[in-house]
């Protein structure tokens, strides 16, 4: 049952996790995307932005071409021009028709300058990919744009174009270069997705174990109550269906003649009833519908009133019985509710010491609590039960002994303590025996 519960809960947890990361990676790659794609934009415009007059600084590639000396060669600045200025980290270059592209990380940068009143278009830097016939090409179908950035998909161009009257510089670079960046960093997130998926799958693996245990631990108390309470019944029922053949087959005596088997089947129904009784007890108080409201309550009259009830059972026993019981305790409780763990309490010492032995009550005013103690010196509850003897269902022989009960006295009493607001503990050594503690609020004075 919780191996499916556990496949379950890392199947939905993973899901879950896994539609929040991958959303929120895919958000981040199309951050980085656009990002890197606002990067171009801003790059490609710091190299355009310095460019003025290409006189002398390019390759004219239109009938209108740059001034040149009589020998053919680009005409030099003249005196006293200062060269157009250059985007920051730049060298200078040779004014030379083999011009370098500009370079931004992956991206290579060609710049052209269009003069659009004499229709000339100067190629001021180029690159393998992008020479004088691409140029040529891309160019008046760029002209015919408002300008800004933008992509040519079939010509596999990104460029930015800035116009001012009758000058337009423009900036081209390729977009495989954007792409592959693209390529990358979507690959890097996917990468880091399946990695943190492959690191949170066996974390899902411990968190479902780790979910898994009350709902183990349920299981295995309501089949320890299963057993016990089907042990318990069957007992009292099969000397009842015993009882009854006896009587059958002796109908011709006397009521007074069949007493013993009518006795026997009463106190075997009695055992039953308890039975059902304290089940139904312990449903009821742990119903989220029980609501107490606790009341000034003589505490040292319950604890008395209890130990005088079951004088008679210590007697029988040969069990002697000290009581050091303050007077006059009065707690934040209710009649019944203190006399049942009271009762209960000194009940279960009774049951599970040895004849002969002895069992303390007592009950003391501490600084802020009313302070009861049941202890009975002659049984242990062994470490490893007694974390559970509070557990609803759970009777361990070695903690409970093999005296009866149906391991349902002490969750009651829990249950009683958590509606009142008190706290119940208990400790078990070889030197002292077993002793339950429970500490109540007190009340305030009348």
């Amino acid at each position: 049952m919780t191996d499916g519960y556990r496949k379950r809960f890392v199947v939905t947890t993973m899901a879950l996790l896994g539609a929040v990361l991958f959303t929120g990676f895919a958000l981040l790659d199309v951050f980085m995307i656009v990002n890197e794609y606002r990067g171009l934009e801003n790059t490609m415009r710091q190299v355009v932005a310095p460019w003025n007059d290409p006189a002398g600084n390019g390759r004219g590639l239109t009938d209108a071409e740059p001034p040149s000396k009589p020998d053919g060669s680009l005409a030099e600045p003249s005196a006293g021009e200062d060269p157009p200025p250059k985007p920051s980290g730049e060298t200078d270059a040779p004014a030379d028709p083999g011009r370098d592209p500009r370079r931004a990380g992956d991206y290579v940068i060609v710049a052209v300058f269009c003069d659009l009143a004499d229709g000339g278009i100067t190629l001021l830097t180029e690159s393998e990919s992008i020479g004088e016939d691409t140029v040529k090409e891309v160019v008046p179908i760029l002209l015919e744009a408002d300008g800004g950035f933008g992509r040519l998909r079939d010509k596999g161009l990104i460029y930015y174009i800035d116009r001012e009257g009758d000058v337009c510089r423009i900036a081209l670079t390729e977009s495989s270069a954007f792409t592959a960046n693209a390529l990358k960093n979507t690959a890097a997130m996917i990468l880091v997705y399946l990695g943190s998926m492959a690191v949170l799958f066996p974390v899902c693996l411990r968190l479902s174990a780790v979910a898994a245990k009350p709902m183990e631990k349920a299981i295995d108390m309501e089949r320890q109550f299963v057993a016990n309470i089907s042990h318990d019944l069957k007992t009292p029922i099969t000397v009842i269906l015993a009882n009854n053949s006896i009587l059958k087959s002796n109908s011709g005596s006397t009521v007074a003649e069949q007493s013993q088997w009518i006795e026997s089947t009463d106190a075997a129904a009695k055992n039953m009833m308890d039975a059902v009784g304290e089940m139904l007890t312990l449903s009821a108080l742990e119903s989220q519908e029980q609501t107490v409201t606790p009341v000034r309550t003589d505490l040292s009259s319950a604890a008395e009133k209890s130990a005088l009830q079951l004088e008679s059972i210590a007697f029988d026993r040969r069990i002697t019985v000290d009581t050091e019981i303050e007077k006059g305790v009065f707690v934040l409780a209710t009649k019944e509710y203190a006399e049942r763990v009271c009762s209960s309490l000194l009940e279960n010492a009774l049951k599970y010491e040895p004849d002969g032995g002895s069992v303390f009550v007592g009950l003391r005013r501490e600084k802020k609590k009313a302070v009861l103690t049941v202890r009975n010196p002659g049984s242990v509850i062994d470490a490893d039960d007694l974390p559970r003897v509070f557990d609803r269902f759970y009777r361990a022989d070695k903690a409970r002994g093999s005296r009866g009960g149906h391991g349902l006295g002490l969750p009651i009493v829990k249950q009683i303590a958590g509606l009142i607001g008190a706290t119940v503990g208990v400790r078990s050594d070889a030197a002292s025996g077993t002793e339950f503690t429970v500490e109540f609020e007190p009340a305030k004075k009348a």
